[in-house]
């Protein structure tokens, strides 16, 4: 999770990628980053299809005849106040498992300080966040103590529509990267997309996207286990994932944010003074390493 203190400024922006270069299908997208909710703003799809068109090179690896099959749960991007991504990451998975109001950021954070959790919003135990989750949300909440090893498992349990709560090592730009835990950061995964290069996954019942011919949108509970084994070992798989410094929506690789989710052994030196962070017996090597939060009704 993201310990910088509310003094120090967020870091510069990462520059832009030179613009894509678009199959000729494709129509060109001006990317805008809503600044109400996004049922106000965008639909779930249009969201997505403005994402994939920025970033479609990358996603398909400049392979034109590329299919992108998605699924994505939309949430309404919340940003930290120091601290606290553990806490606005399960804020944000409280808009997919609750239809009553909304609850807010001080209300988790104040519970989190009465269980003992947290002193200024950090949260390095997986499984402290798990508690927390089903006392606050009142949904059921499981530790995998495999992280994001078993691809299949974690890709159903989103394409069945439920979040899946992810600590990882942040680079500047939010993606996963691996600093040995110096960059510790929780992010939410409300969907996913892939590749269909080898057209092993029969497309036909998924909706075309109005601006990328390329790109179909698959329904909750449409992408079955028996289609997440097929193409696991052949087809490049990317995660849908919001956190607490960004209001845009993260396109990350599955590979890499396992890796980075693996390599969680350390807090940062300049952290490590006693008495400032809620820290486990064993850091945040025994607190979340390797460990996911997985979310539902």
């Amino acid at each position: 999770m993201q310990v910088q203190m509310d003094k120090n400024p967020e870091p510069p922006p990462i520059p832009p990628p030179p613009p894509p270069i678009f199959p000729s299908s494709i129509k060109q997208l001006t990317v805008v980053v809503p600044t109400v909710h996004p049922s106000k703003a965008l639909s779930a799809e249009e969201e997505v299809s403005q994402t994939c068109s920025y970033m479609w090179n990358y996603i398909t690896e400049n392979f034109e005849q590329c299919k992108l099959v998605s699924f994505y749960r939309q949430v309404y991007p919340i940003l930290q106040q120091g601290p606290m991504c553990g806490i606005v990451a399960l804020c944000m998975a409280d808009q997919i498992l609750n239809s009553r109001d909304f609850i807010s950021v001080d209300e988790v954070f104040s519970q989190a300080q009465h269980k003992g959790f947290t002193k200024q919003g950090e949260m390095f135990s997986a499984r402290n966040m798990a508690v927390l989750a089903e006392d606050v949300l009142k949904c059921k909440a499981d530790v995998w103590e495999n992280g994001l090893t078993d691809m299949v498992g974690v890709l159903h349990h989103l394409a069945e529509g439920w979040p899946v709560l992810v600590p990882y090592d942040a680079d500047g730009n939010y993606e996963p990267c691996c600093k040995n835990g110096h960059s510790a950061h929780w992010g939410i995964l409300t969907g996913f997309c892939f590749t269909n290069h080898t057209n092993q996954i029969n497309i036909s019942s998924f909706k075309v996207d109005d601006n990328i011919p390329q790109l179909y949108h698959a329904r909750k509970g449409q992408i079955l286990v028996e289609n997440l084994q097929t193409l696991s070992t052949s087809e490049k798989i990317l995660v849908f994932g919001h956190q607490g410094k960004s209001k845009h929506l993260g396109v990350w690789q599955y590979k890499r944010l396992c890796e980075s989710n693996r390599n969680l052994n350390k807090v940062a030196p300049k952290h490590q003074v006693e008495g400032q962070f809620n820290l486990p017996v064993g850091g945040i090597e025994e607190g979340l390493c390797n460990k996911i939060v997985v979310l539902s009704p």
